[in-house]
């Protein structure tokens, strides 16, 4: 089992490095790694991971504060208006809406 937490941890890293501490298969890994140190009775250590996998997963269902869903407004409210993807009304040219392409 010791080379296994070796390789967990490394790909757990890897995880943490590349996809953010937050990340669903971050998560998956810390709690893989959990249960390796479960089967090894190491009960404390697993159950520090499990706590941190579960609170991550908790944060993830949590909403987005307001602020950070301020961002969002503007490109939601152009596709409300049938316009996905611009913002400011802007007519792409072609599309009939200018005499000149007639």
């Amino acid at each position: 089992l010791d080379g296994a937490e070796a390789l967990l941890r490394e790909a757990l890293e890897g995880r943490q490095e590349t996809l953010g501490d937050k990340h669903p298969a971050t998560l998956t890994s810390i709690n893989n790694l959990g249960t390796l140190l479960k089967a090894k009775g190491d009960l404390d250590g697993a159950e520090a991971l499990y706590r941190e996998a579960l609170e991550g997963r908790r944060d993830a269902r949590r909403p987005a504060p307001a602020h950070a869903q301020l961002h969002q407004q503007p490109r939601q409210s152009a596709e409300r208006q049938g316009r996905p993807g611009r913002r400011g009304g802007a007519v792409p040219r072609g599309d009939g809406g200018d005499a000149r392409d007639a």
